[in-house]
């Protein structure tokens, strides 16, 4: 038998009898060692094979020990279970070093049985739809999985969690997909006192959301907006439509809206910085999970007509203006036991297209204002639990290194800003707000108590003659929560100004309330 055979030989032994080896003392013999001069990978392999060779170069040389080998298979497995193919195994079988070269033999546990329970308005084959990383047959890539769950649960009305167990088959996994949902289909109004003196303080909402549509979690949501008493004075018209295209992780919504004042929120989610007609996409991309850090991309295209329509006599002195920004962006999200840490970064720059895109429409409503414009904008939020108690934070901002057009600055005061300043009563290129929040349950069921402290500053960039250069602005309160879990929600928010803008004096007291119904 030649050198190289017995080497062999002895390898298959040890191998297979790796537990039979006795343990003796002082007389046991060296271990022995073998050439190694690379690895061949046996079996279904989820990556490249380059990418593995890389992972087991450290492993080859002239003595290798049995230890190492098997370190060598661990590391693979490792390897895997990093890019998200948590259900391979990476074994050293019994083998004879035929010219050295190693052999690992991968082995991959597949998705047998998928259980889904809990859904009362989505159907099996819906909640399976939204999770293309869960196939029978395949082995699950526990990374795509969390990226589809993250995306699910983004729905208005579906949310799941995924786990994994043995199977009763052999060398299989078993899915258990648990689902809490609600009905797709909602009609709601609101009614809040959002207003301001010359339109009526209350604006009152109707609108529709459908999260279903042809069974494929297409989303639908509408809106209409006006002032009770001033019904002619204030018109708000949102629609918002979204297509999930769960294999690809991402989402694509189309939106557009319309309003003759200058706040607002339209469809509970576009938020007015100034009278006119706006229409635009977006495009969010889920991006694979960091252990309980979710992130996402996102990228926007919108055309922004400010209908600054201003008549005296019978000539108009306004004058209209648009941007056509095109803006990309990340979000981040960080779970931990008992709070969460959140942001966003976002860049916006303005086209130049369309009609009332120019230099000239910026003047005539900033001074220094030019349509090659751009802005960079941020936010931060955190939440934790303590106790009985709940904290929150939220911070959000923007920066401009020149002169905006009054729709595209950064705006504070109101009920989602500063509270006790009329909405967007100040604002400026630049700026940020700060929110902080305290609430502990009521003696009633589904009441909080909240006490909340609010910051905001806003600051123009070369401002004009006349122009406030800066403005400070800050509030303390208390306020109520409550909701009966189903259809009805109350907010009530009593704010104490301790340093008002150039409209609101330091001192003032001012309610801000909302009442939303769902039928």
């Amino acid at each position: 038998m030649s050198y190289r055979n017995k080497r062999g030989a002895l390898l298959v032994v040890i191998v297979t009898a790796l537990t039979a080896i006795p343990a003796f003392a002082a007389s046991e013999p060296e271990p022995p060692r073998f050439q190694a001069r690379g690895f061949e990978i046996e079996g279904e392999l989820p990556i490249p094979r380059e990418q593995a060779q890389v992972v087991l170069a450290p492993f080859v040389g002239e003595s290798v020990g049995l230890e190492q080998l098997q370190g060598a298979a661990k590391a693979l497995e490792a390897e895997l279970s990093a890019r998200g193919h948590a259900f391979y195994r990476v074994v050293l079988p019994p083998q004879t070093l035929e010219g050295s070269v190693v052999r690992l033999r991968v082995l991959p546990f597949k998705l047998a049985g998928i259980a889904v329970s809990g859904n009362h308005n989505f159907s099996n084959e819906n909640v399976l739809a939204s999770l293309p990383a869960l196939r029978q047959g395949e082995s699950p890539n526990v990374a795509r999985v969390a990226r589809n769950r993250a995306h699910v649960n983004e729905h208005p009305a579906k949310r799941v969690e995924v786990t994994f167990q043995q199977s009763r088959m052999p060398d299989a996994v078993d899915a258990d997909v648990k689902v809490q949902d609600s009905p797709p289909l909602s009609v709601y109004a609101s009614l809040q006192n959002t207003g301001e003196d010359r339109t009526g303080d209350w604006r009152a909402t109707v609108g529709v959301r459908h999260g279903n549509l042809f069974d494929r979690d297409h989303a639908l949501s509408a809106s209409y907006t006006s002032s009770p008493g001033h019904w002619g004075d204030v018109r708000q018209y949102g629609m918002f439509y979204t297509v999930p295209f769960y294999a690809q992780g991402g989402s694509l919504t189309a939106f557009a809206s319309y309003s003759n004042v200058n706040s607002g929120t339209i469809a509970d989610a576009f938020q007015v910085s100034g009278g006119g007609k706006f229409f635009g996409a977006r495009w969010k991309q889920h991006l694979v999970p960091v252990g309980a850090y979710s992130h996402s991309l996102e990228a926007g295209a919108e055309d922004r007509f400010f209908d600054n329509s201003v008549v005296f006599g019978a000539a108009q002195i306004g004058v209209n203006v648009r941007s056509q920004p095109l803006s990309l962006g990340y979000q981040g999200r960080y779970d931990m036991a008992g709070g969460s840490l959140g942001g966003s970064l976002g860049y916006a720059r303005n086209l130049g297209g369309g009609g009332d895109n120019t230099d000239a429409a910026y003047l005539g409503n900033r001074a220094g204002a030019k349509r090659d414009w751009d802005a960079w904008r941020f936010s931060l939020e955190g939440g934790w639990a303590l106790g009985r108690w709940t904290l929150g934070a939220q911070m959000q901002g923007q920066y401009a290194d020149e002169p905006l057009i009054p729709g595209e600055q950064f705006g504070i005061g109101g009920a989602q800003s500063v509270r006790g300043l009329n909405e967007r009563e100040a604002s400026g290129e630049n700026g940020h707000s700060l929110s902080l929040e305290a609430s502990a349950p009521l003696p009633w069921e589904g009441a909080r108590a909240v006490l909340f402290a609010d910051n905001g500053e806003v600051w123009a960039k070369n401002p004009a003659a006349g122009q406030i250069a800066r403005q400070d602005a800050s509030s303390v309160g208390a306020g109520l929560r409550w909701g009966d879990g189903r259809r009805l929600s109350f907010t009530l928010d009593a704010a104490h100004v301790l340093n008002g803008t150039a409209s609101t004096e330091a001192g003032r007291n001012r309610a801000h309330a909302a009442l939303q119904v769902q039928f």
